[in-house]
């Protein structure tokens, strides 16, 4: 079943191809370049940095590596959330959440701008969103990392594109802090307060969104007049539980190396137990019963 799915219209389908024939080089000719790897790239349009000729040996640098390993999960996030949509056709809002999650968690949280927009674009692109709401997630993630990689412009213009008036104030939010508008980002803030329908506490604190507005006056004011106290004392919070979490970590580590090691000279110890018949032996004569006892016990 292709489930009407072409590899090929992939963008950097020549770039996997290339990357799966490399594998097979190095797996079953020691890297050695064959013509059937010529032969192969060369049909699916994969353009070679520098000349390459049959018997010449390739490797894995680093920098080819890291961009393959990127290739390979954009292909899996690619042709997962594909075929998802395409075969479960009931289970898209489940597919937008796994997205939005893959997102933030494995690109956004990670500071890889990259890998956020190219996996952002992606989604948008889909005709078959659940929702409204979920599209507009997207744009603000994409916008997130356009803006955070330096392309501003690019940032502005997707946010630009998209009618935020009929949108949740956490959207409005969003929008307004990609845009530098922290006058306006305030007042929107302290509208919904403590908790809103996707933003919380927490998200101030962790959410790549708000780093720059963070750290504006109009933020710091309005976060202690909703919550009560200053953002830096639930910042110093957030450090001693995590401090707190690493401390017990330790000592779980430390425990269990313990207990290793207790275990490692108890398995020594009935090793030389194990050993004692073979004493024995040579003392059971009759005459030395009472010593072989001894030693048994």
């Amino acid at each position: 079943m292709n489930a009407g799915l072409s590899l090929l219209s992939f963008e950097r389908w020549s770039q996997f191809v290339e990357c799966g024939q490399r594998r097979n080089l190095i797996t079953h000719n020691d890297g050695v370049v064959s013509e059937q790897y010529l032969k192969m790239c060369s049909k699916e349009g994969y353009i070679f940095t520098n000349p390459v000729a049959v018997g010449d040996k390739l490797g894995l640098n680093p920098s080819y590596f890291l961009k393959s390993c990127e290739l390979m999960m954009e292909v899996a996030f690619k042709l997962g959330q594909t075929l998802w949509r395409k075969i479960f056709t009931n289970e898209l809002s489940d597919a937008d959440d796994h997205a939005i999650e893959v997102i933030y968690e494995d690109c956004l949280q990670t500071e890889s701008w990259d890998r956020a927009i190219v996996f952002t674009e992606f989604i948008i692109k889909q005709k078959n969103l659940s929702s409204d709401q979920s599209r507009k997630i997207n744009t603000i993630n994409l916008a997130i990392a356009l803006k955070f990689s330096g392309k501003k412009e690019q940032a502005d213009k997707v946010l630009s594109s998209i009618d935020w008036s009929g949108s949740s104030a956490d959207l409005k939010l969003a929008e307004a802090v990609l845009s530098d508008k922290f006058d306006n980002a305030a007042e929107i803030m302290e509208r919904f307060g403590k908790q809103g329908e996707l933003i919380n506490e927490q998200a101030y604190h962790h959410f790549p969104l708000f780093r720059e507005f963070r750290k504006s006056e109009q933020f710091s004011k309005t976060y202690e007049k909703i919550y009560g106290y200053p953002f830096t004392v639930q910042l110093q919070r957030n450090a001693d539980k995590k401090q707190a979490i690493a401390t017990k970590e330790i000592e779980k580590q430390d425990e269990e190396a313990k207990l290793l090691l207790e275990g490692n000279a108890s398995a020594n110890d009935l090793k030389s137990k194990a050993t004692a018949p073979a004493n024995t032996l040579k003392v059971s004569s009759p005459t030395s019963k009472k010593k072989t006892l001894k030693i048994i016990k």
